[in-house]
């Protein structure tokens, strides 16, 4: 009942927008409750979290600052862009637009030792991407069949009051039919 709690507290701070307290509530609960069953589901909201919702604005803003006193010092393309698509990917979570440096950094002169890496982070790239599309359908699903089921509802209602106020309905009992008494 406690670990229930304290999965609804993870929960509503991730509502809230409030990413930092909600890894601290889903981590205190995987701590404090280690056999919980709600342990995976925390689990997972924190890498759902840490991939998706938590920007380094700060960190980004600095490492672009150095990247582009590298560009005025006219560094290597390919480790220009691959430096970039590093703040896509881990600061700023554009999986999009880290996927495209990360390959445009494979066709101009990346270091070879980068090479291995731009690969597996173009790869995770699209991996991020597609998982982010997939929430993002799953929940617009969610909303859709909560309303079709309100407006399914809402019909019913309007139509069993329809029904009882037209007198053709009797509670106490059936109508009679023809033939019958």
């Amino acid at each position: 009942m406690v670990d229930d709690a304290a999965m609804k507290l993870g929960e509503a701070w991730k509502k809230a927008g409030n990413m930092d307290e909600a890894i601290a509530a889903f981590e205190n609960l995987q701590r404090r409750y280690p056999s919980s069953e709600f342990v995976p589901e925390a689990q997972k909201q924190i890498r759902l979290i840490k991939a998706f919702d938590i920007r380094s604005k700060d960190a980004s803003m600095q490492k672009l600052a150095l990247l582009v006193g590298d560009v005025i010092a006219q560094k290597s393309k390919g480790n220009l862009a691959y430096r970039l698509a590093e703040i896509y990917f881990f600061d700023i979570k554009d999986y999009q637009l880290a996927a495209d440096q990360f390959a445009y950094a494979l066709t101009v002169d990346l270091e070879e030792t980068l090479r291995p890496i731009a690969w597996f982070k173009q790869a995770q790239s699209f991996e991020l991407l597609h998982r982010k599309k997939e929430r993002r359908l799953q929940r617009k699903k969610n909303f859709f069949q909560r309303r079709l089921f309100s407006t399914i509802l809402l019909q019913c209602c309007i139509w069993w009051r329809a029904y009882r106020s037209s007198g053709c309905c009797s509670i106490h009992a059936p109508p009679a039919v023809d033939g019958e008494a």
